[in-house]
């Protein structure tokens, strides 16, 4: 009888795991073919609503989804335990084993219990599983961490938020991390990894993780991604992109995304002016120390090995250039301003004229008595595109006495 075996990749977050997935997803029928299955119903490529089901707190995942609270949660989820196990099941009659994939088991599973409820759930599954996880030293992470942070909405600066890590931090203490998931799934059952090419297959995370799954795999038969996936982002660019989270806030007044600081923070994270340049940890070595003996004891546990995990750091290098003339800075700068306003923007911006547009087609809908309330939204639309128009706030306010 064929064993069911099941990988669970867990991140942790900011060791290529979006580079891991988009590679595995791109080479699914070639995976496939050598006895490897994925699976859809829990998002893909990254497949975080599995995560998401079992997590305790509403995240940003959720409040995407327009999730807000338990109530919605439960409507959100309806049949979701259902619709996994049985696309596993298909999944498992035709291949041998399955790869799941989310670094947010890493971040967002914060207790024992919920690990403990995820466990519950596979185990009558599958006959085998295996936890897989990555781990990069605290302070690298930390700096790694802070850009995914500012290209997901934040506004806080990064001596802020270096100022608030404590050694018991779930996200930071390995030890802590580790031992939740140890209590769940059993350490023999646990495979831990360093995210460091002296330690990883070939010095390539696609392979390493390749080589946990099946030693046999070749990876060169495999396709390769092109870039780089999820670059971070520069000084500038942190900069810039916490300032534009400021004007632009991740979710508008009404809960809904904002799609145009999304597309606007994809053009500053692909562009040179937002990549240029690497941030420089300034508690590079109290993070160090900090996490120090925690991670003497991960070593001990998962490697056997006495000493530090993770090589000390050296003291931040304050003469890092982001760009190395004045002339190449506004090169970079010119090319990031063509392509947010000749291919973000464009047209998107409203201007003046529009909001007389709008003021001129309420007054047409006030001639034909329309729905008062209908009117009072298109000018209070308006408004906001021309909040200086005199003509504008006079409608308003007849409108108004109207209602």
């Amino acid at each position: 009888m064929t064993t069911r075996k099941l990988f669970l990749h867990i991140g942790t977050e900011k060791t290529a795991s979006t580079s891991i997935q988009e590679f595995v997803y791109a080479n699914r029928q070639n995976l496939q073919d050598n006895g490897i299955g994925l699976c859809d119903g829990m998002d893909a490529p990254n497949n975080q609503k599995l995560v998401a089901y079992f997590q305790t707190h509403i995240d940003d995942y959720l409040k995407d989804h327009r999730v807000l609270d338990q109530a919605t949660k439960d409507a959100f989820f309806d049949g979701f335990l259902d619709n996994v196990r049985s696309e596993i099941e298909t999944r498992l009659h035709q291949t041998p084993s399955l790869l799941i994939t989310s670094e947010h088991f890493h971040s967002r599973l914060r207790d024992t219990q919920s690990i403990v409820q995820l466990s519950e759930f596979l185990s009558p599954l599958f006959d085998q599983i295996t936890v897989i996880c990555y781990m990069r030293e605290q302070s690298a992470l930390a700096t790694s961490f802070y850009s995914t942070m500012i290209k997901a909405g934040a506004t806080v600066q990064y001596g802020t938020y270096l100022n608030h890590i404590q050694a018991d931090d779930h996200y930071y203490n390995y030890d802590i991390f580790l031992d939740k998931w140890r209590v769940a799934f059993g350490a023999e059952n646990m495979v831990v990894r360093l995210f460091d090419p002296l330690h990883l297959k070939n010095g390539n995370i696609l392979y390493d993780i390749l080589h946990q799954i099946d030693s046999g795999l070749d990876p060169n038969a495999l396709e390769q991604p092109q870039k780089k996936a999820n670059l971070s982002l520069g000084p500038i660019g942190l900069e810039m992109g916490r300032k534009l989270n400021t004007i632009y806030p991740r979710y508008n007044q009404d809960g809904t995304q904002n799609h145009l600081r999304w597309e606007l923070m994809k053009a500053l994270s692909q562009s040179r002016l937002g990549t240029a340049g690497k941030l420089q940890n300034p508690m590079a070595q109290t993070l160090y120390q900090m996490f120090a003996p925690s991670n003497r004891k991960v070593a001990q546990d998962y490697f056997g090995q006495d000493g530090d995990l993770f090589p000390p750091v050296p003291a931040p290098d304050a003469t890092t250039a982001t760009f190395q003339t004045d002339e190449d800075l506004a090169q970079a700068l010119s090319e990031f301003l063509q392509d947010t306003f000749g291919s973000v923007i464009r047209h998107r911006v409203l201007k003046q004229s529009h909001g007389v547009q709008l003021r001129e087609t309420a007054e047409r809908l006030m001639d034909i008595s329309a729905p008062p309330d209908a009117i009072e939204q298109i000018l209070m639309i308006a408004q906001i595109i021309n909040p200086g128009g005199p003509i504008i706030k006079k409608r308003l306010e007849e409108i108004r006495r109207r209602m």
